[in-house]
């Protein structure tokens, strides 16, 4: 088995992450792959589904890389392989944000196939369009991007 942790620096470092796992998954290698830092809300949060195994730590306990998230909140993850991806954007604020804990427990007793994570922003000309290439379908957004975020729109209306 292969594990590789890196940083996520910016969201097209997913890409990269998804292209090494289909090689190696060509290649009948199993895998981990996760990023770490602030921005691998997404990564973490899929590792149950896409990982051989997921790296976490107990709600009492601190993390041992930067962005791993807590055991308990793998609890209100769905097993889908592929689930539909919705977050919250903003900025270093929404690192304490509970959204992730709320909207997948209500995906999951929905039975839903929907998937909420955190999305840390910086730059939305860059990360936005890097975010809609790994299928990332809505957000909720919150400062310093609520304003900024209507000019990436699909529709925007008067309300």
């Amino acid at each position: 088995m292969v594990k590789v942790a890196t940083a996520i620096k910016d969201y097209s470092d997913y890409e990269t992450h998804q292209k090494l796992r289909e090689l190696l998954y060509k290649k009948c290698v199993q895998s981990t792959i996760l990023g770490m830092g602030p921005k691998a809300h997404l990564s973490r949060m899929l590792s149950p589904s896409q990982n051989v195994y997921t790296y976490t730590y107990l709600d009492d306990d601190q993390p041992a890389a930067p962005g791993q998230i807590p055991l308990a909140l793998y609890s209100h993850v769905s097993d889908e392989k592929n689930p539909i991806l919705f977050g919250l954007l903003g900025g270093t604020q929404i690192a304490t944000s509970l959204s992730p804990t709320i909207h997948n427990a209500l995906f999951k007793k929905q039975h839903m196939k929907g998937l909420y994570a955190l999305f840390l922003a910086e730059n939305l000309s860059r990360d936005l369009p890097a975010l809609r290439r790994l299928g990332v379908r809505g957000f909720s957004v919150t400062a310093p991007h609520k304003q900024a975020a209507a000019r990436y729109a699909d529709v925007c209306d008067d309300r």
